[in-house]
């Protein structure tokens, strides 16, 4: 599990005490994709994808009327945009699949 899925589903587990399989939908994993797999730029595309979906129920505070469906669909719109390309060509690190070997 990502830092950023485990963070999300820490925030998640103290807001409403109690685990759901797959709670956090897979965002923290599309945010470490759009952040090149580098740290930094894995911590604004969480925040970047935190935004989106908060302001699927920000929109209706400030006074921003769009349907509710259409506001459920406002961050896996933004994922998509991010996964498709938007974010850059990212490749993951060449030694993720090879197994640790500890040296003596």
């Amino acid at each position: 599990m990502s830092a950023a899925a485990q963070v999300n589903t820490g925030l998640a587990l103290a807001e409403v005490h109690a685990f759901s399989d797959n709670i956090t939908g897979g965002v923290g994993y599309l945010a470490v994709i759009a952040g090149r797999w580098r740290a930094w730029p894995t911590v604004l595309a969480c925040l970047f994808f935190g935004v989106a979906q908060a302001l699927q129920f920000a929109a209706p505070a400030v006074g921003l009327h769009l349907p509710a469906p259409l506001l459920g669909t406002i961050p896996h719109v933004i994922a998509l945009l991010a996964v498709s390309g938007l974010a850059g060509r990212s490749r993951a690190p060449s030694g993720l699949s090879v197994p640790f070997a500890r040296t003596a």
